[in-house]
């Protein structure tokens, strides 16, 4: 797809997320993707059902796509962190698997619940988190070293299964939090704090960062980090070398709705550096941010060619991973013998590992 041929309006749809109403393709949806041009669309447990169902909304989102297939995200982290759990694998959450610390089992199980959700027509994981805390479901440990090993190998699992692994919360929303400053100045300790997570994942070919709504002390001030250009471009584009995709994560979020409107809110992160901005499911609101974004151009705040560049990080990630390619529907690619027994295997090591506790 040659970007300078598309229309503005075509480039800015590129750059939203959006949430979606209903279990079958809505005809706002519809609007939303014909004569807006959304390029990706997030769904949540008010979405799916089971494997047949989703696989039926996946593909007609699919076929209101333009040129450029859509992204089709979801949230499936396991335990208490999935949006589907009918009809598919379900493996533990992240602490779990933390306190299990086998990295080939956390592997194998991202491998399969990522062929699972590939077989639907999901392409991306909201997952996994790159938090390093003690007592947190979404956070595989406290100790930076094992952690990072657990998150590399998830990544690695949904890679393997064609599914692109989000990377969440940077820099970080754990019990250890970053140092901005000294993120910025020394190379050495700083590797050895929050950030190193997010850098063996850099290293294990991320393809998408999400950055934290988290307010984010920095010497000068005080901001969500999604908002702040020290921490996206100077931070992870220029000190950490990433060249990825950079997503928000929901632009409702209090934190940034209590100082902004969210058309503000999506300007400013665009500003600092951010690719992919996460609306919610109202689509009036969807059009407004839109809007926004077009004569926020308009008016020279933001350049065209800036939005060309994350255009550019967006098309060529579907392009690496084969998203034009429609799906047929086959339930014996859910809940294998194989991956039944993984899942049991899973849940006994578990609670093992909590007897050990």
């Amino acid at each position: 797809m040659d970007i300078q041929s598309m229309t503005l309006r075509e480039k800015i749809g590129q750059l939203c997320m959006i949430g979606v109403e209903g279990e079958t393709l809505q005809a706002e949806t519809m609007n939303m993707l014909h004569n807006f041009y959304i390029g990706s669309v997030f769904l949540t447990n008010n979405n799916v059902k089971h494997p047949k169902q989703v696989h039926h909304l996946t593909q007609n989102l699919q076929s209101y796509a333009g040129d450029i297939p859509l992204f089709i995200a979801t949230k499936q982290g396991g335990g208490t962190e999935n949006s589907l759990i009918n009809g598919v694998t379900l493996g533990p959450d992240q602490q779990t698997l933390g306190h299990i610390n086998n990295q080939l089992y956390t592997r194998q199980i991202n491998q399969v619940v990522s062929e699972e959700l590939r077989a639907m027509g999901i392409n991306m994981n909201l997952y996994p988190h790159a938090n390093i805390a003690e007592d947190q479901t979404t956070s595989f440990g406290a100790d930076s070293n094992y952690t990072t090993k657990h998150l590399v190998a998830a990544i690695q699992g949904s890679h393997k299964s064609n599914v692109i692994a989000a990377v969440q919360d940077f820099p970080g929303v754990g019990d250890l939090q970053t140092n901005i400053d000294a993120g910025l100045t020394h190379i050495g300790p700083f590797r050895k704090t929050a950030l190193h997570p997010f850098i063996k994942a850099i290293e294990a070919n991320a393809q998408m960062i999400s950055i934290s709504s988290e307010l984010t002390a920095h010497s000068d001030f005080t901001v969500p980090a999604v908002l702040s250009e020290v921490i996206i471009q100077k931070l992870l584009r220029e000190k950490l070398g990433y060249d990825g995709i950079i997503m928000t994560n929901n632009l409702q979020d209090p934190l940034i709705t209590e100082q902004h409107t969210v058309e503000e809110a999506a300007i400013r992160a665009l500003e600092a550096g951010v690719d992919l901005l996460v609306l919610g499911s109202e689509d009036t609101e969807q059009i407004a941010v839109l809007e926004a974004i077009n004569e926020a151009v308009k008016a020279g705040r933001i350049s065209e060619e800036r939005i060309d560049d994350s255009v550019e990080r967006i098309v060529q990630v579907k392009q690496a991973f084969d998203l034009r390619e429609l799906i047929h529907f086959d339930r014996d690619q859910f809940r294998k013998q194989w991956s039944v027994k993984l899942e049991t295997l899973l849940e006994e090591k578990a609670d093992a590992a909590l007897n050990r506790v």
